[in-house]
C-alpha cells in the first residue's frame, strides 16, 4: 500500500510512480479517467492510493464528488478501481473521506468490462457512469 499521492493532470511523457503498478491498457484507463476529473472539474490534482492485493490492482481517489457534483452527479465520498485477471472493472466505494484504500468499509459498487475504445471522454465518461447518480438539478 501507498501513502497518499498528490496527483496533477498526466501527459503523455509523464511517468507517474504509481504507472509500472499496472500493464498498459490499465494504466491508460486510469491516466483518462484522472485527466477527466481534472480537466472537467474544477480541481487541478487528486489524492491517491495504489497497491496490490491478491490478483488485483487498484487505484484509490479520494473526494472524486469534487469533480463528479460539479457536473451535476452524486458521488461516492471515495472509489477504488480495481482490476482483476479477467479483464474486468471493479468499482469499490466508500462513504467517508478517510477511508483508505484497503479499507473494509470500501465496498465492491459495480464490476463492468472495459470500454471497447480508448480515448479520455470515452473511459472517463465509463467512470461516472460506474460511480456517479444524475442528482437531479
Amino acid at each position: 500500500m501507498s501513502d497518499i499521492i498528490s496527483q496533477g493532470y498526466i501527459s503523455e511523457h509523464d511517468h507517474p510512480i504509481w504507472k509500472n503498478t499496472f500493464p498498459k491498457r490499465e494504466y491508460e484507463y486510469l491516466t483518462h479517467v484522472i485527466n477527466g476529473l481534472i480537466k472537467f472539474g474544477e480541481v487541478e490534482e487528486l489524492s491517491i492510493q495504489y497497491g496490490e492485493i491478491k490478483d488485483s490492482r487498484v487505484l484509490h481517489i479520494f473526494e472524486p464528488f469534487l469533480t463528479l457534483n460539479y457536473l451535476g452527479y452524486m458521488s461516492p465520498s471515495v472509489v477504488s478501481i480495481s482490476f482483476n485477471n479477467n479483464k474486468e472493472i471493479e468499482f469499490m466505494t466508500g462513504g467517508d473521506n478517510g477511508l483508505g484504500i484497503f479499507s473494509k468499509d470500501v465496498t465492491l459498487e459495480r464490476t463492468l468490462k472495459f470500454p471497447r475504445n480508448s480515448t479520455l471522454e470515452i473511459d472517463f465518461w465509463h467512470f461516472v457512469d460506474a460511480i456517479g447518480q444524475a442528482s437531479g438539478y
